[in-house]
C-alpha cells in the first residue's frame, strides 16, 4: 500500500502552485503551500482514504508503511486545520518509540523521515509539546542504538538521520530543519 499512498501524495502535490513565503520553516511543505492545494479530486480523495483508514501502530521492519500513512495524515491534518487528526498522528508518532527493536537500521532509516515530516506538519512541539519532548528525545538517542551489531550512525543512507539529529542538537527543534528540504532538492535532480 506504499506504493498507492506515494503516487497520490506526489499527484497532489503537483497540482499546488506555491507561495514564495512561508510562514514557518518547513521541511517538506509550508503551510501556506498547503493551503492552496485541492481538497477534492482523485489524489485528495486517495490521500484522505488512507489517513482515514485504521491502519495500527507501528510495527517497525522493512514491511511497515505506518510512516507512510502517518505522514498521509499529517498532512491531511495540516491542510484541514483539523485537531482530531493532529491527535491521531501524534498518537501514532508515539506509537513509532521502540519499533527500532523490530527491524534493522536500514528499516529505522527508512521510517524514519516518514515521521520527522509528519512531525513538522503537525506543528507538534505547539500542538502537544510534552510527547513531542519525548519523540525528540526518542531521535536523539536512537542514532546512537546499536540494532543487531549495526550502529545506526553507519552507512551513506544514514544522511538524514544524521542531519536531523544534528539540527536536534543544535537547538533547532523539527521546525528548524528547512536545510533538510534542500538536500532533498539536490538529490532529485
Amino acid at each position: 500500500m506504499r506504493f498507492a499512498v506515494l503516487p497520490a501524495t506526489t499527484l497532489f502535490f503537483s497540482q499546488a502552485k506555491f507561495a514564495q513565503t512561508q510562514t514557518r520553516p518547513a521541511i517538506w511543505i509550508s503551510a501556506a503551500e498547503l493551503a492552496n492545494l485541492p481538497t477534492s479530486g482523485a489524489a485528495w480523495n486517495k490521500l484522505k482514504a488512507a489517513a482515514d483508514s485504521d491502519f495500527g501502530q507501528a510495527k517497525g521492519g522493512h514491511d511497515d508503511n505506518h510512516d507512510v500513512y502517518t505522514f498521509g495524515q499529517a498532512l491531511v491534518a495540516a491542510r484541514l486545520n483539523d485537531n482530531s487528526y493532529r491527535a491521531k498522528v501524534a498518537d501514532n508518532l508515539m506509537s513509532a518509540i521502540g519499533t527500532e527493536n523490530n527491524g534493522n537500521a536500514l528499516s529505522l532509516s527508512r521510517n524514519l523521515l516518514g515521521y520527522v515530516l509528519a512531525a513538522d506538519e503537525i506543528d507538534f512541539p505547539d500542538f502537544d509539546p510534552v510527547r513531542e519532548a519525548q519523540f525528540r528525545e526518542w531521535l536523539r538517542n536512537v542514532r546512537y542504538k546499536d540494532i543487531h551489531a549495526v550502529a545506526v550512525r553507519s552507512g551513506v543512507w544514514h544522511y538524514g538521520l544524521e542531519r536531523l539529529a544534528g539540527q536536534l542538537r543544535q537547538g533547532h527543534g523539527l521546525d528548524g530543519l528547512d536545510s533538510c528540504q534542500g538536500h532533498y532538492r539536490r538529490a532529485q535532480s
